[in-house]
């Protein structure tokens, strides 16, 4: 599932490309994605003649903003944008925004557990993880210190951290050498710290690379990511650390029915 890097790096290069352009039509191609397409109010916000004035990530969700209204989508597990073709639809393609300039905007997504729905408020979320002061704030507070959920469910509840998925936490805990199991109370304000400062950088970095393609994610101009080149644990069970001087292995673990991947030496303290 594309998580906040993959989300961000099609929000940026969407606003890049698609702003300012007027609006032709908006075309449904089916009446539900993972939820039915309440198309009335959709083409309201997409009315012809008016422009896309921002794209912006909401958590894991991208939203589409005109001066009609703003629509919240998420990508589910494979939804993704791509230049398209009005007269010649991709494969699961499941909406197209055609534009005066004749150019166009597809949304495909093979597995159809994403979204298009109405964009009403922003999400809640305790912590921005871009931000060290935010983090910094939600790990001093009391509903954090306390907490004896392991680090890894708490940095994927996105109630709390909005964006934060599986990939990058299992990530972010070998950089700040934390234990996923680990339970909030019991981690050393050091190693709060170090997560705090570790989770922008990582977040950052793999924006910087156009997110992980683990599988079939693909960036606006249909090239993989390449963060993945850069994974220090994620799915890489039974091969060696990459830490300098440690000479154990990557274990795989489950955590409420998620894979995470860590280093039984260099994470060694829950």
């Amino acid at each position: 599932m594309p998580e906040l890097p993959e989300v961000e790096s099609f929000a940026r290069a969407l606003q890049k490309e698609y702003t300012q352009k007027q609006i032709k039509e908006v075309l449904f191609r089916r009446d539900n994605i993972r939820y039915v397409l309440d198309k009335k109010i959709l083409r309201k916000i997409l009315s012809p003649g008016i422009s896309i004035t921002r794209f912006h990530r909401d958590g894991k969700q991208l939203i589409l903003e005109t001066e009609n209204g703003s629509i919240a989508i998420s990508l589910g597990m494979s939804g993704a944008f791509h230049p398209a073709d009005s007269r010649k639809p991709a494969k699961h393609e499941h909406v197209t925004i055609v534009f005066e300039d004749t150019t166009a905007l597809g949304y495909i997504d093979p597995r159809r557990f994403g979204f298009w729905i109405p964009h009403n408020k922003p999400l809640s979320h305790k912590a921005d993880p871009l931000s060290k002061s935010s983090l910094l704030l939600f790990f001093k507070s009391v509903q954090f210190m306390k907490s004896s959920r392991s680090i890894k469910n708490i940095l994927l509840d996105q109630r709390l951290i909005g964006g934060m998925g599986n990939i990058y936490a299992a990530e972010t805990l070998y950089q700040a050498k934390i234990h996923p199991q680990a339970s909030a109370k019991d981690i050393a304000q050091a190693k709060i710290k170090l997560l705090a400062e570790t989770i922008p950088i990582v977040l950052n970095k793999a924006i910087d690379k156009g997110g992980s393609t683990i599988s079939t994610y693909r960036r606006l101009n249909k090239e993989a990511g390449d963060f993945q080149e850069f994974h220090k644990v994620y799915a890489r069970h039974g091969k060696p650390c990459l830490t300098l001087k440690c000479t154990d292995t990557i274990l795989r673990i489950v955590q409420s029915g998620r894979s995470t991947w860590y280093c039984p030496t260099c994470q060694l303290a829950k």
